[in-house]
């Protein structure tokens, strides 16, 4: 089958009359032929999917609405925050990661926030003891005592068999002696009844 391909240079659209892009939305072999053959470097921004960008698969991971968020405690609130947070600033990456000079502004800015946070943490004398960071990451208190039990002991009745390579086995094979089969009359180590 031969496919052909219009290209046009005023908006950088193609068309192929294999019709892959309009059917599962990938870009077929004759358009990127045609892309090499005019030098063009970038695919076009318009056949670019969502599904092929990071920015689309940024979203928050608990999202919760409507009349359940009256049930949700504090800590599943605060989980739903950081996930948002999360979330802005991994798409706030993806638009500057490519330019330079916005990547390191965001990063000054970034770090002016944090250096900001510290000091108000450091007035407000945060503990750091090992029991609030438990809490914090869990969402509960760290038990009172930790009992580890021994896993349940397996009962190994008899010993395991080796299994034997094709090499020994054939070389076993060799030192025994050959049967007449009765079916074809030959000797060898099979025997039809």
């Amino acid at each position: 089958m031969i496919s052909t391909v219009r290209y046009c240079a005023r908006d950088g659209t193609t068309h192929c009359s294999c019709k892959n892009y309009e059917r599962i939305g990938l870009l077929c072999r004759h358009i990127f032929v045609i892309f090499k053959n005019l030098k063009i470097e970038k695919i076009p921004d318009f056949y670019v999917t969502n599904r092929w960008c990071k920015f689309h698969l940024l979203k928050p991971m608990f999202d919760v609405g409507g009349p359940e968020m009256d049930k949700v405690s504090f800590t599943d609130q605060n989980k739903t925050l950081v996930s948002r947070l999360m979330s802005d600033i991994h798409f706030c990456i993806a638009l500057v990661e490519h330019t330079p000079d916005l990547l390191l502004a965001f990063s000054n800015t970034i770090n002016q926030h944090k250096e900001a946070l510290i000091d108000k943490l450091q007035d407000g004398k945060l503990s750091s003891d090992t029991s609030s960071v438990f809490e914090n990451f869990c969402g509960t208190s760290a038990p009172s005592e930790v009992r580890v039990l021994p896993p349940p002991q397996v009962s190994t009745k008899g010993s395991g068999k080796r299994i034997k390579g094709g090499k020994e086995v054939s070389i076993e094979e060799s030192k025994k002696t050959k049967r007449l089969c009765r079916t074809c009359k030959e000797y060898g180590f099979h025997d039809v009844l």
